[in-house]
């Protein structure tokens, strides 16, 4: 009975010391590392990750800015997407926009580094928790 108690104990060790583990994700050139809050799972997208909850999705990804300033990247970005009704926050550094996907509120902060940006896109109300895997983001490389 003790040594499945401490299989046990052990096991629930091992999940929640998992889930609080930062990962690796990016391209080659700006590999970064990212702490998913509990209850959201991370796959991997095209130069990033997807974190989700279900009722939040926050996606994370670096590319190349072809010299691009966030704002000009953000337009960019938001007619390629098809979103609507963008509302712009800009500084030399980066960049907020707020508009709307499929009639869901999409937030983008897109972030210039030399010559990559890195765009953070949030939509759903755990803003909390997004917030604190954005502060939880670290380079790799």
């Amino acid at each position: 009975m003790k040594k499945l108690l401490s299989l046990a104990l052990l096991a629930a060790m091992l999940i929640f010391s998992s889930k609080a583990m930062a990962q690796s994700w990016g391209p080659d050139f700006a590999k970064f590392n990212i702490t998913p809050e509990a209850g959201w799972t991370a796959s991997a997208v095209d130069s990033g990750v997807q974190l989700t909850n279900n009722k939040s999705v926050m996606i994370v990804q670096v590319v190349k800015s072809g010299g691009l300033k966030p704002e000009d990247f953000a337009k960019a970005v938001v007619a390629k997407a098809g979103i609507t009704d963008p509302k712009y926050t800009s500084s030399d550094e980066g960049c907020k926009m707020v508009g709307k996907k499929e009639g869901q509120e999409i937030t983008m902060v897109l972030v210039a580094d030399d010559d990559k940006m890195a765009i953070f896109t949030l939509s759903g109300p755990d803003s909390e928790a997004m917030g604190k895997m954005m502060e939880s983001l670290q380079d790799a490389n």
